[in-house]
């Protein structure tokens, strides 16, 4: 389900808001977290989030731009990053 407006309000990292979103949905972030050089754009890092759900098959890749948001979300879980 896309919401119209999304439940964690405004931001600007989309990408970041996506990652919230699946969180409410059940998903996990399976550790360790990723953090690279953007694909496309090595002056840019990425964080790579592998989610898992309890109640389905498979993985989920969810690639979120660097920002303090984004940093602080990692370090405020304790989030292992390679």
């Amino acid at each position: 389900m896309i919401l119209a407006e999304p439940a964690h309000g405004r931001a600007a990292n989309p990408r970041y808001l996506q990652l919230l979103a699946a969180l409410d949905e059940g998903w996990q972030v399976a550790p360790p977290v990723y953090h690279r050089p953007r694909w496309l754009d090595t002056n840019e890092q990425v964080y790579h989030f592998i989610l898992k759900h309890p109640e389905h098959n498979g993985t989920r890749l969810i690639t979120v731009p660097e920002d303090e948001d984004i940093r602080e979300f990692v370090r405020d879980r304790r989030l292992a990053t390679y």
